[in-house]
């Protein structure tokens, strides 16, 4: 089952989170075996499960009602990644590739998104809802999108997240992830402020220090193997912790022939009219789902009648 527990370490001011993504995962995974018409190689899959598990530990961590939204911007042939998690913890991820491109199975992360050095890490928060006309400006800004964006710095999906903590949140943060065909999951680790803000004194120094060392023996087979108990029993034993909360993410999509049609209505009756002559139908894949949503003449002339939306057959996405 997909699970991911926070905790926090009984003596040190040293919080946590563990992540393993099964049943959602193979999911996504099976959707993203091919991409605009060529097999997508497992590489560039495993880092958009690295990614995933990441955005579930990122997610968790802030209070917030709304999506996360994760992106690695590329220079290379990956053009793409992108991972959302919502509060509710649904989520969905896609990675889209350059128009002819190859990436060779032994490539880096860097290999396929900063070759010339110009990638880009990017986390945005999109509330549940929009500010309210006579809102206070505080509670404005918590129905405001925010969006951190920092230079690609790192080797791994984990080095690029804990560099844009280091730059935007200035926690103390270490991640684990790993991801195959089957599973995806991640650790995270944090030294938690203390009064003020502040990150803890030379005191804790050596809780933090111990922790991450045992947390540094976790392999890679472990990660994609074991039970999250288990992980968290066989790395501290030694250091009591307490179970704080226990979720359980899934995949869910949030496109729907609606939102296509509200989409087409924008693209606007002319230039549907065009692609209908041309190719018969109007057909709009949604990259995260891969579902097609498809419109021929009769659903496009409801479309634009008074702002009526076509209906949704049952036997056609």
């Amino acid at each position: 089952m997909d699970t991911l527990v926070r905790f926090m370490f009984d003596n040190y001011q040293v919080r946590g989170q563990i992540v393993r993504l099964d049943r959602s995962w193979r999911e996504v995974a099976h959707r993203h075996q091919r991409h605009d018409g060529r097999d997508l190689a497992p590489t560039v899959r495993h880092r958009l499960g690295e990614l995933s598990a990441a955005g579930a530990l990122l997610a968790a961590s802030i209070r917030f009602d709304g999506g996360l939204v994760m992106q690695i911007q590329g220079d290379g042939p990956v053009a793409l990644f992108v991972v959302e998690h919502e509060s509710n913890d649904t989520w969905r991820a896609t990675v889209k590739l350059r128009p002819q491109a190859q990436v060779p199975h032994d490539a880096s992360l860097a290999d396929m998104v900063n070759q010339r050095g110009s990638g880009r890490f990017a986390v945005t928060l999109v509330p549940d809802r929009p500010p309210r006309e006579g809102e206070s400006p505080a509670s404005a800004v918590m129905t405001a999108p925010y969006q951190g964006i920092v230079p690609f710095e790192g080797d791994t999906v984990a080095e690029v997240l804990e560099h844009y903590m280091a730059r935007s949140e200035q926690i103390p943060t270490r991640m684990w992830l790993a991801a195959d065909d089957r599973a995806a999951c991640g650790l995270l680790l944090q030294r938690m402020p203390q009064q003020g803000g502040k990150v803890s004194g030379d005191i804790d120094e050596d809780g933090w220090r111990r922790v991450t060392t045992l947390a540094q023996t976790l392999t890679r087979d472990e990660m994609l193997a074991l039970p999250v108990e288990d992980i968290l029993q066989r790395l501290f034993w030694e250091c009591p912790l307490t179970p704080l909360a226990r979720r359980h993410p899934s995949f869910a999509c949030t496109c729907s022939r609606d939102k296509v049609g509200a989409m087409l209505r924008m693209l606007g009756q002319s230039e549907v009219d065009a692609i209908l002559a041309e190719r018969g139908e109007v057909a709009v894949t949604c990259e995260f789902c891969n579902n097609d949503y498809r419109f021929d003449a009769v659903d496009s002339a409801q479309l634009f009648a008074a702002g009526i939306s076509p209906p949704t057959p049952s036997a056609r996405h």
